[in-house]
C-alpha cells in the first residue's frame, strides 16, 4: 500500500470542502477509497474544532463554496431573465405596425 503525502490529503480535502467536488469524483480521480476520503474530511473538521486558525480557514472555505453556488444560481437566473426579456421585446416589436 502506497503512503499518500500530507499535501495530497490536504488537496483532496480542500477540493471537497472548498471547491465542492464530490467524494465520488475524488475517489475516481485519485484512486483512493471512499472511506479514506471520508475519514480525511472528518479528521480535518475535527482538527479545525481544536485550532482557531484552522477553524477560521475551514469557515472561509465553506463560505467560498456557498458563494460559488450562489453565484452559479444567480448566473442561471440572469440568463433566464435575459432570454425572457429578449423574447418579450421581440413580441412587442413584432406587434407594431409601420404602415
Amino acid at each position: 500500500m502506497t503512503r499518500i503525502s500530507d499535501e495530497t490529503r490536504r488537496k483532496v480535502v480542500c477540493a471537497h470542502i472548498q471547491d465542492g467536488r464530490t467524494i465520488a469524483s475524488l475517489v475516481a480521480e485519485c484512486g483512493i477509497s471512499r472511506s479514506t476520503v471520508f475519514n480525511w474530511v472528518r479528521l480535518y473538521r475535527e482538527e479545525c474544532q481544536n485550532n482557531d486558525e484552522e477553524k477560521s480557514q475551514l469557515e472561509m472555505m465553506e463560505e467560498l463554496r456557498r458563494l460559488r453556488r450562489e453565484k452559479a444560481e444567480l448566473e442561471k437566473e440572469n440568463s433566464f431573465l435575459k432570454k425572457q426579456w429578449h423574447s418579450s421585446r421581440r413580441e412587442s416589436i413584432s406587434g407594431i405596425s409601420f404602415t
